[in-house]
């Protein structure tokens, strides 16, 4: 089938579909992704008319959430240029600014976002989408109160999944473990009753296991991953957490083969690191090694592509996989350079307790903890900081906290955050 062919059939099958009816006139065409479909349609429309900013705008939010399914970040680049674009045609367009903040988040331009969607604000004040990104930006930027209010202000205009996953995310990152547990169950009712994508019920059922799992319920997580691998049986993102489980129950076998799942599904970075990290416990070191390698090749071709959230990958990487702490000590201070959250100061206290400056790490470690976020990991990074620090009681209470917190806190983990 030639190109014409393809546009041709993609524009029929996309116009049937979102009109609810289904009409299999393309054989070869009719068993592709919808979100294939829908990319190819805009894409077809692209430069027809110089003076429309819907088809940019369409093709950038397909773009976008073809990078969150596939995990693939050139989709990512592309849905910016896309939004971009649609910007340029009408620069007062407050929809177009919500998706190119979404996108601007997910690469961590996070001072950007936060412009975008304050001017978003300004042009349509009703809209509940972009007070969520504000709520977003601001978290991300280390301004917990002013995450608060955009999310109270989305809540009440859009009371929605995402808005109640984001005040789940929230409660926890404020230290109330059973409000966000409650209100990520409210997020996946509401993805359950009210037909959300499966995409996005699965995202949401994966944010209520972690939940779990970083408290140490882990029957409790492994149910969530596991509505969740059955929404999404072909996505490696349940795969990508239920490893992590596998790995931290010290099923290793297991844990291994869901990543190599995975990993052919994806091909990132973070899954090489994670498989690797396994491997080596399993005391697989020439297999973990080889995974390593192509874990930190991947990472510093993101990072040249222009792909910054990839920084904290590395600082934790350079801690923990394979140690190098004046790497780990550099990427951390540019992942702090772009956001003042909670696990940003927690990632450069561990680089720089790696590095042997244990003053400063307990500093650091000190600005993390100020939030009152109750992650184990988090007081059992301060423990080991503390007590080489000098501080043998404040270590002594912080590991206190974290097997209070989770009592499998030193399981397997993944990097993330």
């Amino acid at each position: 089938m030639n190109r014409t062919s393809q546009e041709f059939c993609a524009v029929i099958l996309f116009a049937l579909t979102v009109s609810g009816q289904f009409v299999p006139l393309c054989a070869a065409e009719n068993e592709r992704d919808p979100l294939e479909l829908e990319i190819l349609f805009w894409e077809s429309r692209v430069g027809r008319d110089p003076a429309d900013p819907m088809t940019p705008e369409k093709l950038g939010q397909a773009y976008l959430q073809k990078s969150r399914e596939s995990g693939d970040l050139t989709y990512l680049t592309k849905a910016v240029a896309s939004l971009e674009d649609s910007i340029k045609i009408k620069p007062k367009n407050p929809s177009a600014m919500n998706w190119l903040a979404l996108a601007f988040i997910q690469q961590h331009r996070f001072k950007e976002a936060l412009a975008l969607a304050e001017k978003s604000v300004k042009l349509l004040p009703e809209d509940g989408f972009a007070y969520g990104l504000l709520g977003d930006a601001n978290l991300e930027l280390g301004d917990m109160d002013k995450a608060e209010a955009g999310y109270v202000r989305a809540m009440e205009l859009a009371p929605e999944m995402f808005s109640l996953a984001r005040w789940a995310n929230l409660q926890f990152m404020r230290g109330d473990i059973p409000a966000a547990l409650k209100f990520y169950k409210e997020a996946c009712l509401d993805a359950k009753t009210h037909g959300r994508t499966p995409f996005n019920a699965a995202w949401c059922a994966l944010q209520l296991g972690q939940t779990y799992f970083r408290i140490g319920k882990f029957d409790e997580a492994e149910a969530q991953y596991q509505i969740a691998l059955n929404t999404l049986p072909g996505n490696y993102m349940p795969l990508d957490y239920l490893a992590e489980l596998r790995g931290a129950q010290e099923r290793y076998d297991e844990s291994i083969a869901l990543y190599e799942k995975a990993l052919a599904i994806a091909h990132r970075p973070e899954l090489c690191q994670a498989l690797g990290d396994v491997l080596f416990i399993a005391q697989k070191s020439e297999q973990s090694a080889e995974l390593h390698k192509q874990a930190v090749d991947l990472y510093l071709e993101a990072v040249n592509q222009g792909h910054a959230l990839y920084y904290h990958h590395l600082a934790g990487f350079y801690c923990d996989s394979k140690k190098s702490p004046p790497d780990a000590v550099r990427w951390a201070r540019r992942d702090l350079d772009l956001r003042k959250s909670v696990y940003a100061h927690d990632c450069l206290a561990w680089a720089l307790y790696q590095n042997g400056d244990f003053k400063e790490a307990r500093d650091e470690m000190k600005k993390a903890l100020s939030a009152g976020t109750l992650d184990a990991h988090l007081f059992n990074h301060a423990s080991l900081i503390y007590f080489r620090a000098g501080d043998v009681a404040g270590s002594r209470d912080a590991l206190r906290k974290a097997a209070e917190l989770n009592p499998q806190y030193n399981k397997f983990h993944a990097h993330r955050n």
